[in-house]
């Protein structure tokens, strides 16, 4: 359960909500091996009078779907260096989600040109915009193809200071002053 803007809790799909002993299963809430889930994202009801949990579906849509623009923080790389796992936070024109969603950055799409490691386009903790490609999600697969997909904030990878885009399009860090190799978005430092 995670509280959306106004204080209220959100719960997603196979969510436990509460035990069987607290509420008895209301609309869009299941009960399992003792346990009240969600069956739908929305808004999480309590009715202590009848003792009753419900989930009221969001109007809104809430989870990213094809083609659609999003932000998302990488939050690690496979061991083959191959593929980036990142936390999807935002979608453009829906705004910030209730809840992240995985998406996945493979190396194949990041750039038109080859690429052998994916490091030489993002690292942890980098902020990337991209487009969601695949047909069903989560996790989402996501690309930076796009000229104006890429990293649009990123880290030094020695001192942790902020990059600054260089004159010639490449980050660079202003304390080290060492160029660093990222595929940077049209967006870099905008957003």
């Amino acid at each position: 359960m995670e509280k959306g803007k106004k204080g209220f809790e959100i719960a997603v799909p196979g969510e436990i909500l509460a035990v069987i002993e607290e509420f008895l299963p209301g609309e869009n809430v299941i009960e399992e091996n003792g346990f009240l889930k969600s069956t739908r994202i929305g808004l999480i009801i309590k009715n202590f009078e009848k003792h009753e949990l419900k989930v009221s579906p969001l109007k809104k849509r809430v989870i990213p779907k094809t083609n659609d623009i999003v932000y998302a923080q990488v939050s690690s790389i496979s061991k083959d260096d191959i593929t980036a796992f990142t936390k999807i936070y935002y979608v453009k024109d829906l705004g910030y989600l209730p809840h992240t969603f995985t998406g996945v950055l493979h190396v194949a799409n990041v750039s038109p040109g080859y690429i052998k490691s994916i490091y030489e386009a993002v690292r942890p903790g980098d902020i990337i915009r991209a487009r969601v490609v695949g047909i069903t999600g989560p996790p989402f697969h996501l690309s930076i193809k796009e000229r104006e997909n890429g990293v649009v904030y990123a880290f030094c990878n020695y001192c942790l200071t902020p990059l600054s885009k260089g004159s010639t399009g490449g980050l660079y860090c202003p304390r080290c002053r060492v160029s660093i190799r990222r595929k940077v978005s049209s967006f870099y430092g905008r957003v």
